[in-house]
């Protein structure tokens, strides 16, 4: 379920970004501690992360379709609004940082995210809808600190989800993966845009396998079982794909 995994992560950033008060500042997967992110933020601020997760294979298939924890993590700080220089105010798109007030932003900001994930006019949240057919369990965790030089809320929204399986390797995208590809290719964002590339080779294979290759692989056959199972090219052909152009019945063949 690893392109799915990817997938929802990429749907959650987009359907939330400018949709809430931290305005475009939604990343995917930042790497800093909220409270080190914090220090780096004017304005509150939304991470997105896919975290653990649990899947059932079947036989050798380790793909298997399984839920996942999505967790948001919203901060707020105490710099969304400071004093310049020139001794005016800088004004952010957000409440006056008290601690009461920083709360306070976090439940807006955690319902405007329930709200863009379920909006039918935000083409990505659409996309979203498709790719989680199923939530479980939600769970909020807080965070804050009161550093006398910076004080800053978080809240954690961890979103146990039920993924749409991953796409089987190297047929087409079809459905929601090719609708997926397409908003990407789409967006305004050329370094995103250039995600559609890698996420099509992952797909379909680059170049893409012959068809008994593919079948060979969702099957998670040896190279044995697949000769046994006679969907391997007679020998001396190579991998190829080969068409059959005429069977021809020999005395004794039956049939």
């Amino acid at each position: 379920m690893s392109l799915s995994r990817l997938a929802i992560r990429l749907a959650t950033v987009k359907a939330l970004a400018g949709r809430t008060m931290a305005g475009g500042a939604v990343s995917d997967s930042q790497v800093s501690a909220i409270d080190v992110a914090a220090a780096e933020h004017k304005h509150p601020f939304i991470a997105v992360y896919s975290d653990d997760g649990e899947a059932s294979g079947v036989g050798r298939d380790i793909s298997g379709n399984g839920a996942f924890s999505l967790a948001v993590e919203i901060g707020v700080t105490s710099k969304m609004r400071y004093r310049l220089d020139s001794g005016e105010d800088e004004v952010v798109d957000a409440l006056v940082p008290t601690d009461a007030l920083m709360e306070m932003t976090l439940d807006l900001i955690a319902r405007q995210i329930v709200i863009a994930l379920a909006d039918p006019t935000n083409d990505w949240a659409n996309l979203w809808r498709r790719l989680v057919p199923k939530v479980g369990r939600v769970r909020t965790r807080r965070g804050a600190s009161a550093d006398k030089l910076l004080r800053f809320a978080g809240r954690q929204m961890e979103i146990e989800v039920h993924p749409l399986g991953d796409p089987p390797f190297g047929k087409p995208p079809a459905g929601v993966w090719s609708d997926l590809l397409d908003a990407i290719e789409q967006d305004t964002d050329p370094e995103f845009r250039k995600l559609a590339a890698v996420i099509r080779s992952s797909i379909v294979g680059d170049p893409q396998p012959p068809s008994w290759r593919i079948e060979q692989a969702q099957l998670a056959l040896t190279g044995g079982e697949a000769v046994a199972l006679q969907i391997t090219p007679a020998e001396g052909l190579g991998d190829a794909d080969v068409d059959l152009g005429e069977v021809v019945l020999t005395e004794g063949s039956g049939g």
